[in-house]
């Protein structure tokens, strides 16, 4: 066994298909002894091994301490994230409006301000729907 991670196959004989796990140096021919394991009997014991964990009340909320560590680790980079955003925002906004007065003293025509109006939008929608996102983190 050479250290390498398993990566997930499949193959095709007699009608069926039959999915098993190698290691990544063998599929890519590099020559690692490992042999082929069949996904049905170790994805049993993978989720086995997983529903042993919510089990044990110990091992759970060392779990969600340590993911509750690296959520306050990261925190800052979520806010300094989050302030960015809301100012990209208020930019896009900022745009809209001057879009709109450029319109209306007539120095763009229909189709410019259509398209760039769109455009404007939805970067507003998808700026918004990260904000969302960061505060959900």
């Amino acid at each position: 066994m050479c250290g390498k991670g398993l990566v997930g196959r499949s193959a095709h004989r007699n009608g069926h298909r039959h999915k098993y796990y190698s290691c990544s140096s063998r599929a890519n021919h590099r020559g690692c002894k490992l042999p082929f394991i069949r996904a049905d009997i170790v994805e049993v014991l993978v989720l086995e091994e997983i529903q042993a964990i919510f089990r044990k009340p110990v091992l759970l909320q060392r779990i969600w301490d340590l993911v509750n560590k690296q959520l306050q680790a990261d925190r800052p980079s979520i806010l300094t994230e989050l302030d960015k955003v809301r100012e990209d925002i208020i930019k896009a906004k900022f745009g809209l409006e001057r879009y709109f007065g450029a319109y209306e003293s007539g120095v763009i025509n229909d189709e410019t301000i259509q398209a760039r109006v769109a455009e404007l939008n939805l970067r507003v929608q998808q700026l918004e729907d990260e904000k969302v996102i960061l505060r959900i983190n």
